[in-house]
């Protein structure tokens, strides 16, 4: 093995040439103050036969964008005591609904026990105290690092910059990648990406012609059996726009628009049908382009 430090935004200063079959960064180019920069560079590591692997921050999941990031700037220029306290009323604020409500069942069976005297406070603060060290445990199984100490990785990720799904797929298909894998979950947009296309999972052409609904969208019919969810999980089916991801999927749980008709490259598997946009918003029935979707194993069975 051997080593190296040195920033991506800087590549060429400490790469010299070398090109790697797995490039890894996992939630850090949208941190370092140019993220498309950053990206490109990146895709560079990667060798012929390689993959890159990558988690950014969909503006697709966020609504006050402007607000995080007046929010992360003052807990940089916070003093240390401070910056505990903007933690403090964040994960407060995460963790509210589940405190109000522990405490007025603890409320409630206190006076439905009959007991005449008033509920001793420090039952509440108990209450309390359960719910935080219950979240605490949880967050850490399910993210592998204390709550405390994730929440001031957050607060503390600055600079950062949120990027469009429909940015990153047009940005790997200008560099000559395919995208493998595209995900939007908690917060995260992760991306599998390669420059094989024999890799690109089997897709299904869309035939068209597409309906223009009145939210904008354009419809287009699938497989009624195709199904929406699975394993408790939103349809893993993943459109594409000729050989390039479209953008990015569950349309109706994006924050950053109105509807998810507004954006570009969204959209969504609803049952018997795909709604979408194009990754331009313009009309997919004459703009030359093929629409397919990547059909996971054993649905093309199900007629």
């Amino acid at each position: 093995w051997r080593v190296l430090r040195g920033s991506v935004l800087e590549a060429e200063s400490w790469r010299k040439g070398e090109q790697f079959d797995l490039v890894y960064a996992g939630g850090s180019l949208h941190h370092t103050g140019d993220v498309w920069k950053a990206i490109e560079n990146a895709l560079r590591f990667v060798s012929s036969a390689g993959r890159i692997y990558f988690a950014l921050y969909p503006h697709e999941d966020v609504r006050n964008h402007e607000d995080w990031l007046d929010t992360k700037k003052q807990y940089m220029d916070s003093l240390p005591i401070e910056r505990r306290l903007l933690v403090f009323t964040y994960l407060l604020h995460g963790m509210f609904d589940d405190i109000v409500q522990k405490v007025q069942r603890v409320d409630q069976a206190w006076n439905e026990s009959g007991r005449p005297l008033p509920m001793p406070e420090y039952l509440r603060y108990q209450a309390i105290l359960r719910i935080v060290d219950l979240k605490s445990k949880e967050h850490t199984l399910a993210r592998g690092m204390d709550m405390f100490t994730d929440a001031e990785d957050w607060m503390g990720g600055y600079p950062m910059e949120w990027v469009m799904t429909v940015d990153v797929c047009q940005t790997l298909k200008t560099a000559g990648f395919f995208a493998l894998q595209l995900h939007l979950s908690n917060g995260m947009l992760y991306v599998l990406a390669g420059r094989n296309k024999s890799e690109i999972p089997r897709r299904r052409t869309l035939p068209g012609p597409f309906e223009k609904t009145r939210s904008g969208c354009w419809r287009a019919i699938l497989p009624a059996m195709w199904p929406v969810e699975v394993q408790e999980e939103s349809s893993p089916l993943r459109v594409f726009e000729d050989d390039a991801c479209l953008g990015a999927p569950y349309g109706s749980r994006h924050q950053d628009v109105n509807h998810f008709c507004d954006g570009p490259g969204r959209y969504e598997h609803q049952e018997g049908q795909l709604m979408f946009q194009t990754s331009d918003k313009s009309n997919p029935n004459n703009n030359g382009r093929i629409y397919s979707v990547m059909v996971p194993d054993g649905w093309e069975k199900k007629k």
